[in-house]
């Protein structure tokens, strides 16, 4: 939950009127405006929030408590708040007549670059009640569930109104955090030594797997606490903590992640294709000397030798060249021993996402397309390539 201070922050950066600000903080300082109540098939409860520090409701295990799993586990999210104040909806209902109700949003939630509040239901409620009330709940065309005059309610106050169907939930993110909620409920004291052990290996070793990680000898909850307390970060909607940990990588932040991943997520060849084939700071023999990668595009990659020449090679080219053992890669595949490592060990939050701004920029000039550059800033030699840019690093700079 906010400080105040850090709320005064928020809130000046997202430019609100005075009017917009009070609104916002008497949801903030009002309590539920109703008990949630039970229905046939409904079981209701009460999560406790390690991040909001009070005791939230839900009338669903499969839709609400969803939500608020998906809230809670949300970087991007500040706050969110269960039932607040009753706004009015006004549309037209059925038989033509322009009706008002009083209606209480599930949530009101605040993230870091915009708040509103939310409604959860299941994706046959919002079938049956589009039949019941069309001018309520509609289809958009690209087949996403909103609520005409909840939005045109919302937008009078510059904020957003979202409809949440059960559809759009990922159940293996559920499983994972239903998995990781028996770390937050119980009061597990790791040694100050054993977090620090931890946080230096995946620092040393962005991305190492979990089955990894753990193998190291180290005390397993004692990762998945760390995990859970968000300490360090893993992707929990792509693989299993339980079934798949060697297939789940763990950073020591989500920015870390984006920026060893971006490119990856770029290639022609399935994930798990690639990383086998190759990923960025790897380094190999190849005709007696060492290369390391430094970028790899859709259709090529490029190599830096030892003696900081730069070539690059079409992808196909490669994978012959390691298909035929000519290039030999070095054992440990997250060893960056070059000046990159040090580029993404020191690079603080603020770098990785400015990295990544600034490569979602140039991305198509490096996959061979021509991209549009800042009449004053020359366009970057294929020699600086993309780390160089994602670490403020010769080129590109006032992109």
């Amino acid at each position: 939950m906010l400080t105040e201070s850090e709320f005064e922050e928020w809130s000046k950066s997202q430019r609100f009127s005075p009017l917009q600000l009070k609104m916002i903080q008497s949801i903030r300082n009002s309590p539920p405006s109703r008990r949630v109540r039970g229905r046939v098939g409904n079981v209701v409860g009460r999560y406790p929030s390690k991040k909001m520090g009070v005791v939230i409701q839900f009338e669903s295990h499969r839709n609400e408590l969803a939500r608020i799993y998906e809230l809670e586990y949300d970087p991007n999210v500040l706050e969110y708040y269960d039932q607040p104040p009753k706004i009015k909806l006004q549309y037209c209902c059925l038989n033509g007549r322009q009706i008002g109700v009083l209606h209480t949003p599930d949530f009101f939630v605040i993230r870091r670059n915009s708040s509103g509040w939310e409604e959860c239901k299941t994706e046959s409620e919002l079938e049956k009640l589009t039949l019941k009330m069309p001018n309520r709940y509609q289809l958009d065309s690209n087949g996403n569930w909103q609520c005409p005059p909840g939005e045109e309610f919302a937008n009078k106050w510059g904020l957003h109104y979202q409809v949440c169907s059960d559809k759009e939930i990922n159940w293996k993110k559920q499983r994972n955090i239903y998995f990781l909620e028996d770390y937050l409920s119980v009061d597990l004291e790791i040694p100050t030594q054993n977090t620090i052990e931890i946080i230096k290996i995946i620092s040393k070793n962005p991305g190492i797997k979990l089955s990894e990680l753990i193998s190291v000898g180290i005390n397993a909850d004692y990762i998945y606490k760390l995990i859970a307390d968000q300490t360090v970060y893993v992707d929990l909607e792509s693989h299993s903590l339980c079934s798949e940990s060697e297939r789940v990588s763990v950073f020591i932040n989500k920015e870390t992640a984006d920026a060893l991943t971006t490119v990856i997520n770029n290639n022609t060849y399935s994930p798990r294709q690639f990383l086998e084939l190759t990923q960025i700071g790897k380094s190999g023999i190849w005709d007696g000397q060492i290369w390391q990668v430094v970028n790899v595009g859709t259709k090529t990659i490029s190599l830096l030798s030892e003696s900081s020449k730069i070539i690059q090679l079409p992808l196909n080219e490669f994978k012959k060249l390691i298909d035929f053992q000519e290039f030999k890669a070095i054992d440990n595949p997250w060893d960056l021993t070059s000046d990159i490592s040090s580029y993404l060990k020191d690079a603080s939050v603020d770098d990785l996402e400015e990295a990544s701004r600034r490569y979602s920029i140039i991305s198509s000039y490096l996959q061979g397309e021509k991209a549009d550059f800042p009449k004053h800033q020359k366009e970057p030699s294929i020699d600086g390539f993309l780390l160089g840019v994602w670490l403020k690093k010769n080129m590109v700079m006032d992109i």
